[in-house]
């Protein structure tokens, strides 16, 4: 079993353009690396073209994260001990986006750090999940994402996992009164196993990644 630093990353394009193909770019942190990303994307991206990204590493030996973010949303995380939901929102802004003398990538991009306890779960989302309007144009929101991250958090463990997508999915169909998006509607929601047995092994981070689209 590969142990070790592990990404993990919510991106959201904005414009229909290719995909600009990165090559393997290594660091000990998310920042380290996203500066890398960025360095490249500097030379290689369409002018006009921006793109928001959440980078997280992942130590599976010690369960520290290292997250950074180029303008993307923030991250959600349930604490399994406290019951606290925090928002992880470190300083970023979205990559292509033109550099001043007084504003650079670098200057601006900060990053979070934390350690992901036994029964944490956490979401990564783009936008399009929390602004989809239902018939009166109301939109989502964050904070009723975070009831369902919530809601999920509490139901028994194995269960709650293996349906959480779908229990996201239900969630914003019901509300927008649809079942087809004409936004960018992915996410991620992964949760380190509280005991031996659970999904993931003694500890092990399991995650689901969809695409309501």
């Amino acid at each position: 079993r590969h142990r070790g630093r592990r990404p993990v990353a919510a991106v959201r394009r904005r414009h229909s353009v290719e995909e600009p193909r990165l090559p393997a770019v290594g660091g000990t942190s998310a920042r380290e690396v996203l500066l890398k990303v960025n360095e490249y994307l500097h030379s290689n991206i369409p002018p006009g073209i921006f793109i928001t990204l959440f980078l997280m590493l992942y130590d599976s030996r010690s369960n520290k994260i290292s997250a950074v973010s180029a303008g993307h949303n923030p991250l959600l995380l349930k604490r399994a001990d406290s019951g606290k939901m925090e928002r992880i929102n470190p300083a970023g802004m979205p990559l292509g986006l033109p550099e001043t003398p007084d504003r650079s990538f670098a200057d601006v991009l900060g990053q979070a750090e934390f350690t992901l306890n036994p029964g944490d779960i956490f979401m990564l989302y783009t936008d399009g999940v929390t602004e989809i309007n239902d018939e009166s144009g109301r939109q989502f929101g964050i904070e009723r994402l975070e009831q369902i991250i919530s809601d999920i958090s509490e139901k028994d463990y194995q269960l709650a996992f293996r349906d959480a997508i779908e229990i996201v999915k239900t969630a914003l169909s019901e509300f927008a009164q649809k079942k087809d998006f004409t936004d960018d509607i992915t996410f991620i929601i992964a949760r380190r196993a509280a005991v031996s047995g659970e999904i993931g092994v003694n500890g092990e981070l399991a995650a689901s990644l969809a695409d309501a689209n």
